[in-house]
């Protein structure tokens, strides 16, 4: 069957996705488990995400009588990566992301095992994936210790996931679909890359300022440490068989307060297969002056990409506001945060009187800002200034 150079196949919708590509005057078929009333894509085909091998090749086989095949099938979120490499699979592709690569990826115990498989360090843990296996509370402690952590086995974000400080914390037995693993002490940082036909063409460190509200793009650290972290993340992208696309790597570093890159300690956390969440898209762009979505498409396209020149140019900064739960009385600290020459972009969602919910993850917040400069002490030190001074009173 002949391959349509001008269409891709976009599985689940992430909206600078397909922008990206209607961009490029590509015709795009979403393949999503919902039906949309407003998207921008040409066509939008329902699909469910639990599909085994043998419903998927009936979707395609249905769908090709409809759509020409993509040049392209494309994974942004982290539950389309496991679908797009079946369709690929499928399709055979030239530029795509293997069922083995896609499962390593996305399955945390078996990413973990693999990446243990090739002496790279990793929290020892323990996984409940089907239910069957009564871990008790008692035996987690006896191997793992205090504290720890607990997550689901698959999912991208902190949402479901918790750290047990002390026993009476911890479960009786490990859910179904969670797994647990040694708490790593360290400062938690992500590495992106872009990877093209396995070659790794641009790394950046995203230094997690404060874990799950604030973050800044690229990292503070010295040279020395950060050729370290590249290194580490390479030999990480090369055990987990990445091919192409951006992978977003989450690591420990421990010992940093030393400053020092032969007594820094690398402990790997995770890393998806996937343009990153959490608005680091943004601040890749704003920092390097490129277009992180644009080059995504091209590893999958095939197309020449060229990072070797790349440069800083600025340093951009995240916060994610979400106070904790309650009734929103009060608002303080709008005026400066308007008055910031640095800032970027400022959203609010919420007016006094709202009730704000519990967060269960990275991926909710109530707003955020963004900022961008010359200075990167500077930029660092007004992500910790708008905390001070952008505070939220509850009832």
């Amino acid at each position: 069957m002949k391959t349509d150079k001008n269409t891709v196949w976009i599985v689940g919708n992430r909206s600078d996705a397909i922008e990206i590509a209607k961009n490029k005057n590509l015709r795009v078929v979403l393949l999503y488990n919902k039906k949309l009333k407003n998207h921008q894509a040409d066509v939008l085909e329902q699909i469910s995400f639990m599909w085994n091998k043998q419903e998927w090749e009936s979707f395609v086989e249905d769908l090709l009588q409809k759509e020409p095949k993509p040049i392209a099938v494309l994974a942004p979120t982290e539950k389309s990566v496991l679908p797009a490499a079946w369709i690929n699979g499928i399709l055979k592709t030239k530029f795509s992301i293997s069922i083995p690569t896609a499962i390593a990826c996305t399955h945390k115990p078996t990413m973990k095992k693999i990446v243990k498989k090739a002496s790279i360090p990793c929290a020892n843990f323990l996984e409940n994936e089907e239910g069957d296996n009564k871990i008790s509370k008692q035996e987690l402690i006896e191997k793992l210790g205090l504290p720890m952590a607990f997550k689901t086995c698959t999912g991208s974000g902190s949402r479901g996931a918790y750290i047990a400080k002390t026993e009476e914390e911890g479960p009786k037995f490990l859910k179904k679909g969670y797994m647990a693993e040694r708490f790593v002490e360290g400062t938690e940082c992500s590495i992106e890359a872009i990877v093209q036909n396995g070659e790794v063409l641009f790394q950046n460190i995203t230094e997690y300022t404060e874990p799950k509200f604030a973050n800044l793009v690229p990292a503070t650290f010295s040279s020395e440490i950060q050729y370290k972290i590249f290194e580490f993340n390479k030999k990480i992208i090369a055990a987990l068989g990445a091919k192409n696309g951006i992978t977003h790597t989450e690591v420990f570093i421990q010992n940093l307060e030393q400053n020092d890159a032969e007594k820094i300690n690398l402990v790997f956390g995770e890393m998806a297969l996937r343009p990153p969440g959490g608005y680091i898209m943004e601040l890749l762009k704003l920092s390097y002056q490129k277009d992180f979505w644009q080059i995504w498409l091209d590893t999958f396209l095939g197309n020449t990409i060229n990072m070797k020149n790349t440069q800083v140019h600025f340093y951009s900064g995240l916060r994610l506001f979400h106070p904790q739960a309650g009734t929103l009385k009060s608002i303080k600290g709008k005026e400066f945060v308007k008055s910031i020459q640095e800032l970027e972009e400022f959203t609010l969602s919420v007016k006094e009187g709202a009730t704000i919910n519990q967060r269960e993850g990275t991926g909710q917040s109530v707003g955020h800002i963004v900022i961008k400069g010359k200075d990167k002490q500077k930029i660092k030190s007004l992500l910790e200034e708008v905390k001070q001074k952008f505070l939220f009173e509850m009832e």
